[in-house]
Formats: C-alpha cells, sequence, structure tokens
C-alpha cells in the first residue's frame, strides 16, 4: 500500500487569516466574538444551544450545517460558552444561496444568518457571507475547473453545477465531473477492527476487513452504526493532487496535536488542529485515509455512530464526504500542466472519531495550483 503524504496549507485566495485559520472560520469567529458573545455575556448566560442550520427557503437541514455548526462550536468554546441542550439561549441559523456583488466579477456565495434567543425572545441576528471557493467546502457539489479559467468562467461552471443534476455513476467509487478524481468508501465493523487488533494481528490484516460497499441508485452508500470506515482517494492524473478531505464538515485534521501536547496526554486527548493539513495524491495512484490525523505516528478511527454522537449533531439523514483538490508539485519542479504563469494558491448517524490507532504519515512541502475540483460522496442510515 502507498504511504499517506500529507501537507500543510499555506495560502488562502480571498483574505490573509491566521495560519490554520480559512476565511469561513474568520468570518465565523468575528461575529461570534463581536454580536454573539456580548449578548450571551450582559444577559447572564454562560451557554447556549445550538439549532440545526437550515435552508431559508426549505426550513429543510442543510448537509452544510454540520461543519458550519462545529465552526460555532469552535467559536463559542474560545470565549468559554458552554453548549447546553436544555441552555436558555438558543443559536440558529439559516442559510440562503446569494451572489456577491461585491466581488469582481460577481461571484456565487452562502449567507448564513445567525439568530439568537435570550429565554425565547429575539436578542441578535448577524449575517455572515461565505464567498465563491468558500461554498464548495460549506455547500460541496461535484465540479471540475481547467487552471486557466478567468474568474467569470470559474464563477460560471460553479453556477452550471449548481442547477445540474450530475449524471447517475455506477460502482462504489464517485468520481469527479471530468472522471480524474475518486473518492471511495471502505467499511467493516468496529468490532470485527477492534478484536483483529486485539489479537495482535498485522495492519495489513486489519486493513483487509474494510471493503467498498455498492450505493444505491441516488449514489449514496448506505452506513449503520457499529460500523467502522476508510477513504480511499484516487487520482488518474499525470500529475500529485492536494486536497482537503471533510467527513460530514468536520475537516480530517481536525484532532491533530503536536509533539509537546502529547506528551503526558492520555489516549484519548483530542486536541484542536494547529494548521490545516490537506491530502496529497500522487500521479496515477490511490491513496487510503484511514482516520483523523492526530499525529506522524497515529490517527483517530472514523467511525459511524447515532446522530446524537456526532461532532456537530442532528442536521441531516445524509452524511456528506467531500474532497477539494488542486494540482500540487515540488518546489524546485516545473508546475502542473495548464498552470504555467499562474499564481500558486488553495482557497479556502455521522462519522466521528474514535480510538487512537497506529499510523504512519510523511510530511511533505509542494506548491499548489488553482482549485480543479471537487468530489463527494454521500452516506446515511436512509430506508432503501
Amino acid at each position: 500500500m502507498r504511504q499517506l503524504v500529507l501537507i500543510a496549507l499555506v495560502t488562502a485566495s480571498v483574505a490573509s487569516p491566521a495560519a490554520g485559520q480559512d476565511v469561513t472560520q474568520v468570518m465565523i469567529d468575528s461575529a461570534v466574538e463581536k454580536h454573539i458573545v456580548p449578548k450571551l455575556v450582559d444577559g447572564g448566560h454562560t451557554a447556549v444551544r445550538l439549532a440545526p442550520i437550515v435552508w431559508a427557503d426549505t426550513n429543510k437541514p442543510a448537509a452544510a450545517g454540520a461543519g458550519l455548526s462545529q465552526l460555532l462550536a469552535d467559536a463559542l468554546t474560545k470565549h468559554q460558552i458552554g453548549l447546553t441542550v436544555g441552555a436558555r439561549a438558543v443559536l440558529s441559523g439559516t442559510l440562503a444561496r446569494v451572489t456577491d456583488e461585491g466581488s469582481d466579477p460577481p461571484a456565487p456565495a452562502l449567507k448564513l444568518v445567525l439568530r439568537l434567543e435570550l429565554d425565547a425572545k429575539p436578542a441578535c441576528e448577524v449575517a455572515v457571507l461565505i464567498l465563491m471557493e468558500g461554498t464548495l467546502r460549506a455547500d460541496p457539489v461535484p465540479i471540475a475547473i481547467p487552471p486557466k479559467a478567468t474568474p467569470q468562467e470559474r464563477v460560471e461552471i460553479l453556477k452550471k453545477a449548481r442547477e445540474t443534476t450530475p449524471p447517475p455513476q455506477n460502482g462504489p467509487v464517485r468520481w469527479s465531473p471530468d472522471g480524474t478524481v475518486g473518492l471511495e468508501m471502505l467499511l467493516a465493523k468496529t468490532e470485527d477492527v477492534r478484536q483483529a487488533r486485539q489479537d495482535k494481528r498485522a495492519e495489513g490484516e486489519v486493513n483487509k476487513l474494510f471493503a467498498p460497499r455498492e450505493p444505491d441508485a441516488k449514489g449514496r452508500v448506505k452506513t449503520e452504526a457499529g460500523e467502522s470506515c476508510h477513504f480511499r482517494l484516487t487520482n488518474k492524473n499525470s500529475f500529485a493532487v492536494a486536497g482537503e478531505l471533510r467527513v460530514a464538515g468536520v475537516d480530517w485534521s481536525e484532532f491533530a496535536c503536536t509533539c509537546e501536547e502529547l506528551k503526558g496526554a492520555d489516549e484519548k486527548a483530542q486536541p484542536k488542529a494547529k494548521q490545516r493539513l490537506l491530502v496529497v495524491v500522487p500521479a496515477n495512484a490511490s491513496v487510503v485515509v484511514r482516520g483523523y490525523y492526530r499525529n506522524e505516528s497515529s490517527s483517530l478511527t472514523f467511525d459511524v455512530r447515532s446522530l446524537p454522537a456526532t461532532a456537530a449533531g442532528r442536521q441531516t439523514d445524509v452524511g456528506v464526504v467531500a474532497f477539494q483538490y488542486a494540482a500540487c508539485w515540488k518546489q524546485n519542479e516545473k508546475p502542473a500542466p495548464g498552470e504555467e504563469g499562474l499564481t500558486a494558491q488553495l482557497s479556502e448517524p455521522r462519522i466521528v472519531p474514535g480510538a487512537v490507532q497506529a499510523d504512519k504519515f510523511e510530511t511533505v512541502e509542494r506548491v499548489l495550483g488553482k482549485v480543479r475540483g471537487l468530489v463527494k460522496l454521500e452516506y446515511g442510515e436512509f430506508k432503501e
């Protein structure tokens, strides 16, 4: 099996946030700090209940809600605001697809409106605009973008992708629209994996327990609580690609920890990531992501749980796994085809962290090209 490689994200396309933060995270942190937290403090509230984030036009839970709720939870926690189901303060949100007229050219965006109620009375309302490529992260749609496309062409490609129902795909692999990058879910019973490790079977034997599962007619993979999973990424391009893997809206490096934090920490410790990490898939190759990255020698298993046990709570009955990618190459190498002369940049029951497992990663540095596309996979405990 090819060793998994990862890379630290060092650039952003819209703003210049602190290392490890994307633009959406910065915007939500700012909204919480400037508007939500002061109202909570003034009202004597130390905890809040997060309501599901829904689409403004349909009032249905948004698949993007899990990731956005996680960002809200992180922002609130930074200010010592607890998250409690029975809290008298309730923070809800609605999403709407809009056009950002302030960009040149006008670009697709998502408008997140946050509403805070204290003791059942409206207390605050604030809007956060998630810009074009942030919408791919928050509201993923399969897409393929030529690296030399102009800003206006990229806008039109994204708009068309949102208005078009992608053709059905056969087999367990979900491919990007141009058929070059694939995403596949491999599943095994969590108890079988635990027993195999308890019996000290080789990791190669443990990995053989994980197998692909045929999706239903809508292309969704049916999962059940009590299962664990791996994700296989395949790259058919003649050049390597690097991208962020988000599982139910949560970045795969969310639970990373530094060597200093590991000293004396117990096995259940899950410190937050200090910087965002990307997965590199070599040219004409596949890699298997076996868990949430923890450090260079371990990861946390991807475990399927019932909805209340997940990182962001109940949002929708269908989970989404997405891989947004760009070409990448070494600093002293020729750029990938189509990237010459371009500025290198990459914009910015659920699956939850399980047990610590031995793993092996290699940290590398690469130059990143323009965002080329996104591939996604849907899963859940839905009925046939």
